[in-house]
């Protein structure tokens, strides 16, 4: 047989046996199932089946039920309600639900007896007891819940544990073990457990898993492999695995030997991987995560919560004691994460009672371990409401802290740390700082800190009031505990920012029950006297000096200085001799702003020293102004009673001098006239100021300063009015209540003048007044005053002025102002009238000048009550511009100022207009400006004139009455007015006097237009006449140059009683009674101011009647009157005597009269009387008074006739004939012409003899 046939041979009996085998197992499992049922005597085939179980298990065992399956390929006898019975007693030792015992065939058939292959235990109950000796004691129980008082065993057996851990292989299922620690007293329950144990005499493995109740753990896994009895932990040697989830860490409690803490809650996740030799373990490494983990501690009343902490870790067993190795240490509270970091802890014996711990951290920001420490309450309760206060933030690194367990604090006690960017909270004694980096280093009595710093802030509001910045800080510390008192020192702290470098010594004692006791010396350079207010102890001082000192060290240079701080803290600032404290400074440069409103000093040198009680401030040399201080003292004595004191010398120009009066309280209310003087010249001041400085002191005392001033050669110029005092001397006094001088002379208009400076008590204030008298001559006056019409004047007279400087009272504003008074006696002036004074006689005047603001002044000007002039005057770019103003003629009106109104009103006699036009467009007021500048055509003048008397001037005056001759006056005259640039006019004037006679009632309105002036309204009213017109006034260019013209049109002459018009016009009447209704128009190429007869034009319709011609010549045949404003001739016509008798009424006068360039033509005025009737016609030359007439005279042969001429007219112009010749004969009565030539003083009248046809119509020519 080959080997290929034998294989597949044994290979057929091969699979021939394994059916064979199964076959049986399938007979043998259902024989017995069958045996099982069919069988009567139970208990007989119970009793072999525990033998053959008891043998098989080596123990002896009861069983309720038994069964017998095939499991897979496994026969496998199942024994329900097992209990397991010691051996001596057979007393039972656990009972367990269910055992499984599984055959081995093949072991079975080798061995040729049954041969287990699995042993299962299900349901069994077991309690393992630790006992106090750290050994255990494992027994069954029978109960669910266990109960050491009650269910634990007192007999000192091992069967059980034995005959588990001798089982070859055993598997517990659905089991529940409770362990139950003696020491502490503390039973776990572990239910569900799952386990595999195989034992081999001393070695023993075990895996398997197990659920805890819910509220212990959520499942439980371990692996373990070990030598030695497995009842006597001290005997181990091997590895372990453990993993835990969701173990509730409060039923299972951790070590609490290290800290005083309790777990409250938390949930626990881990693997752990441990080795361990003789009981002992060598080495732990695993990895933890904890959540929501609280601690409680009763003795330190305190809870710690933790929302997330995890490790990987590992800890080792050493030769005096452990250590823990914890990396990527993650630790979140209250959602903050601290930084991943590592953290190294040891325990050592040390042949002590207790444990010394050593901690090692590699980071850790302060602010996460002071909450810890608050938290957990490792220091004493002091020290922890200190740590508390001062909060300290920032973070820690290559930390190495140790402590004794029990005593933390002890001798074993160590902390060493780098620090960087910590930041504290100031707390009493100790200053906060941010920023602050450097090294500590200490034990429980002394230690040591090393600063090396940059940008940092020191905060120390004990002694300073605002945080210090510091751009480097370097210094070590050290402390140490000494006597009962903790001592810190430092010799070379150095420290330099923006505002100082100094370099200091400290030492501070702090004893238990005492204030601390400080001896600090500081030598600093390099500062800025400004922030000297920041290293000052302000706790001393009021508010009020703390606010000085703010505001008044603005700036400078401390050269070099230093400060001593020795005494105990709680006496500070030393006032009874108890310590020192005093800084001293070397400045330059400096500003010091002492006082509010008064001129600050600079560029100033000094030594300054501070105190606890006081401080001096003793200027060498500084500026005010422009001024040099020669010397000046300011100090406080005393700060609880601050009041600071000032005095000094200044020696400079009087120039400076005013300056420092006008920018302080001296005089400040005079500044804005003082700062417009130039003054030249030197003075001296010297003053002395005190100050309260404290509400409380100002409650009982008051400000006060005093002084003088020595004024030498000083000159003051006054330049709006060009005004000099000269050579002024003398000692000016002064205080708050004002000036005060009586000894000071000066020159002024160059002559000896005498000034008094003195002051007023004003509601509260106080008015300041400089009062001067003196002379001066006419020269002077047209020199400097530069008035124009001074030009004719001469002589000297005496002169007094007040200068008033303005002020101000809760209620108003008082402005500055000049009053200057003079009778003007001994100066004569040449001037128009009014204002005509010969040298021996007195002209009061007054003039006041008020100074509302720096561009506007009100000036009141009174002539002996002639003319009283108010105005208000606005100063632009050194041009002066009118605002308002009042003139008023001998009256007392008062008209209130209204901006771009000239009021004018009184009574207006004697004025000669053409002189005080003349007088008014040389005003310029200084400013080299016309008169046009200085009052524009947005002026209006209001006329409200009471009075105004009007004389005309003619070469020949024989038409005027007596009384006219004796009041020429009123006329006004004028040349290239531009009506564009002069204001708007309009007004009343109530009564206008022609002389004696009353003309009437004038009121006009002049308004604006493009090309000058509409004349909207222009009336004269009487009781008996009434004019009316409109008009223009307009200027227009006319080849290159401009041209003027002056129309009035619709001009309306209305009279009821022409003759007394006449009469009231100041005309020798011609007329007696007489009505007239005439219109014309009037004009002129011109303004109308500048009239002349050669211009005048007029085209006026005459229409008079019922009126009669008088007979004021004896001579008959003699021209009476022809009269009119122009100038027109007085005589027109001839010799009529021998028609006419001495009177002549008429019935009308009707005609038409044209005046070209002064040439005035009748066109056939035509006069009708019951005795002729009379015809003019021809032409009056106004320009060469000469006449060219024609007069004809027709008598009516059936009443007795006159002749009468026309009404020729002017403004109004009346041309008035009559002829007389007595009274005549009717019956011999004929036409005649008279022909009228020469000139007006000689006219010669000729007569035509012209035969009258039979019939003549009216309207036939001559």
């Amino acid at each position: 047989m080959n080997t290929k046939h034998k294989l597949s041979l044994l290979l057929r009996v091969r699979r021939l046996l394994w059916y064979f085998i199964v076959i049986i197992l399938v007979v043998v499992a259902i024989s017995m199932t069958l045996a099982r049922s069919l069988i009567s005597n139970v208990g007989e085939l119970r009793g072999h089946i525990e033998d053959l179980a008891s043998q098989y298990l080596e123990q002896p065992l009861r069983i309720e039920t038994f069964d017998a399956k095939l499991i897979g390929f496994t026969p496998t006898f199942i024994f329900k309600n097992v209990s397991l019975l010691e051996r001596s007693s057979n007393k039972v030792m656990v009972r367990f639900k269910e055992a499984k015992v599984g055959l081995s065939l093949f072991n079975s058939i080798k061995k040729r007896e049954l041969t287990p292959k699995s042993f299962v235990i299900n349901g069994i109950n077991l309690v393992v007891t630790q006992n106090k000796n750290n050994t255990f004691k494992i027994q069954g129980i029978d109960v669910a819940e266990f109960d050491p008082t009650k269910n634990i065993s007192t007999e000192d057996s091992n069967e059980l544990s034995n005959w588990l851990f001798q089982q070859d292989k055993l598997k517990l299922e659905n089991s529940t073990i409770h362990w139950y620690n003696s020491i502490t007293d503390k039973v776990l329950k572990f239910s569900n457990i799952n386990l595999v144990m195989n034992n081999n005499e001393e070695r023993h493995t075990l895996s398997g898993d197990w659920q805890l109740q819910s509220s212990i753990a959520k499942r439980f896994k371990i692996e373990l492999d070990m030598n030695g009895d497995i009842l006597n932990p001290a005997s181990w040697e091997g590895a372990a695995y453990v993993k835990g989830e969701d173990v509730n860490i409060t039923k299972f409690g951790i070590p609490t030997n290290l800290i005083p803490l309790k777990p409250a809650s938390g949930i626990y996740n881990f693997e752990v991987w441990a080795n361990f030799k003789l009981g002992q373990l060598k080495e732990i490494a695993g990895s933890s995560n904890v959540r929501h983990l609280k601690f409680n501690s009763s003795k330190l009343n305190t809870e710690i919560k933790i929302d997330k902490m995890s490790a990987v870790w590992r800890w080792d067993n050493l030769a005096d004691g452990w250590a823990l190795n914890i990396d990527r240490f993650h630790y979140e509270v209250n959602k903050k994460v601290w930084p991943l970091s590592r953290v190294l802890v040891e325990s050592h014996h040390r042949h002590q009672p207790s444990s010394v711990i050593d901690i090692y951290i590699d980071e850790l920001d302060i602010e996460d371990a002071n909450q810890f420490v608050q938290k957990i309450k490792l220091v004493e309760q002091k020290k922890l409401i200190k740590l508390k206060k001062i909060d300290p933030k920032g973070r820690i690194s290559n930390t190495h802290i140790r402590f004794n367990v029990a005593d933390i604090f002890s001798d074993d006690f160590m902390f060493q740390t780098d620090f960087s960017n910590i930041t504290t909270k100031p707390d009493a004694y100790i200053p906060g700082v941010k920023n602050l980096t450097g090294v500590v280093s200490t034990s429980n009595i002394l230690g040591s800190m090393i600063v090396d710093s940059n940008e940092i802030t020191i905060d120390f509001p004990k002694m300073f009031r605002y945080k210090i910045d510091v751009n480097k800080l370097t210094a070590r510390l050290d402390w140490r505990f000494l006597n009962k008192q903790w001592q810190l020192s430092t010799n070379n702290l150095s420290l330099n920012n923006n505002d100082i470098e100094l370099n200091s010594n400290l030492q501070i004692l702090f004893p238990e029950k005492k204030s601390p006791y400080i001896d600090l010396q500081v030598s600093f350079k390099k500062g800025n006297i400004a922030s000297a207010g920041k290293y000052l102890p302000v706790s001393i001082m009021d508010q009020e000096l703390i606010d000085w000192l703010d505001t008044s060290l603005k700036f400078g240079e401390v050269k070099q200085g230093g400060a001593v701080l020795r005494g105990r803290l709680n006496e500070f600032p030393y006032l009874n001799y108890g310590g020192k404290f005093e800084v001293s400074l070397e400045s330059n440069n400096f500003e010091l702003e002492y006082l509010k409103d008064w001129p600050k000093m600079h560029s100033a040198s000094a030594d300054i020293r501070f105190t606890g009680s006081g401080f001096d401030i003793n200027i060498l040399k500084a500026k005010l102004l422009n001024s040099n201080i020669n010397h000046a003292n300011i100090y406080i004595n005393d700060f609880t009673e601050p009041k600071l004191v000032i005095s000094g010398e200044i020696d400079s120009t009087t120039q400076d001098i005013f300056k420092f009066l006008i920018n302080s309280p001296i005089a400040n209310d005079s500044r804005s006239i003082i700062e417009n003087f130039k003054i030249t010249g030197n003075s001296k001041i010297s003053i002395d100021i005190n100050v309260p400085i404290s509400e409380e002191m100002q409650k009982t005392q008051s400000s006060y300063y005093s002084g003088s001033v020595d004024i030498q050669d000083s000159k003051i110029l006054f330049p709006n009015v060009n005004v000099e005092f000269n050579d002024i001397n003398g000692m000016l006094g002064f205080s708050e209540k004002g000036f005060n001088s009586d000894n000071l002379s000066a020159t002024i208009f160059d002559k000896k003048a005498k000034l008094r400076i003195y002051s007023l008590s004003k509601e509260k204030t106080y008015s300041h007044h400089i009062l001067v008298e003196g002379a001066i001559d006419s020269d002077t006056i047209k020199e400097k005053i530069n008035i124009p019409l001074m030009e004719n004047s001469s002589g000297t007279t005496k002169w007094q002025g007040i200068f008033n400087f303005g002020y101000s009272t809760p209620k108003k504003q008082i402005p500055a102002s000049i009053v200057v008074t003079s009778d003007f006696s001994g100066i004569n002036l040449d001037l128009p009238s009014p204002l005509y004074k010969a040298k021996n006689s007195k002209l009061p005047i007054s003039f006041e000048s008020q100074f509302i603001s720096n561009d506007e002044f009100n000036i009141n000007l009174s002539l002996d009550e002639r003319i009283k002039i108010a105005s208000s005057i606005n100063i632009s770019e050194n041009a002066f511009k009118l605002v308002s103003a009042n003139i008023n003629f001998d009256s007392n009106n008062k008209i209130k100022l209204n901006d771009n109104i000239i009021n004018v009103s009184g009574n207006i006699k004697s004025v000669d207009f053409s002189e005080w036009q003349d007088f008014i467009k040389k005003l310029d007021f200084g400013s080299n400006k016309a008169s046009s500048d200085f009052i524009t055509r947005d002026f209006k003048i209001i006329f409200d004139v009471d009075s105004y008397y009007i004389t005309v001037i003619e070469d020949d005056d024989s038409t005027l009455t007596d009384k006219n001759k004796q009041e020429v006056s009123n006329v006004i005259k004028s040349s290239n007015i531009d009506p564009r640039q002069i204001p708007e006019f309009s007004g009343e004037i109530r009564n206008i006097y022609y002389g004696t006679s009353k003309v009437g009632t004038l009121s006009f309105d002049f308004e604006h237009t493009s090309n000058g002036f509409d004349i909207k309204k222009l009336n004269l009213v009487s009781d008996d006449y009434n004019v009316s017109s409109t008009g223009i006034w307009h200027i227009f260019p006319n080849n290159n140059k401009l041209s003027y013209i002056t129309k009035f049109t619709n001009v309306k002459f209305v009279s009821t009683n022409l003759g007394s018009t006449l009469t009231s016009l100041g005309f020798q009447s011609v007329l007696n009674k007489g009505k007239s209704n005439s219109e014309m128009t009037i004009w002129w190429h011109d303004s109308p101011f500048d009239f002349s007869v050669k211009k005048l034009n007029a085209e006026i319709s005459v229409n008079v009647s019922d009126g009669e011609i008088l007979d004021i010549d004896p001579k008959a045949g003699r021209l009476l009157g022809l009269l009119s404003l122009s100038n027109l001739p007085r005589r027109l016509f001839g010799d009529f005597s021998d028609i006419f008798s001495s009177g002549l009424s008429f019935d009308t006068a009707v005609g038409k009269i044209r005046i070209a360039n002064g040439i005035i033509s009748t066109d056939n005025i035509r006069m009708t009387s019951s005795p002729a009737e009379i015809h003019i016609l021809g032409e009056t030359d106004l320009v060469k008074r000469s006449f060219n007439q024609k007069i004809k005279v027709i008598p009516n042969l059936t009443d007795t006739t006159a002749v009468i001429g026309g009404i020729l007219g002017g403004l109004p112009a009346l041309i008035a004939t009559k002829i007389l010749g007595g009274i005549i004969d009717l019956d011999k009565a004929e036409m005649r012409t008279y022909h009228i030539t020469g000139s007006w003083e000689k006219p010669i009248i000729t007569t035509i003899e012209v035969p009258v046809p039979e019939e003549m119509s009216d309207d036939d020519e001559f």
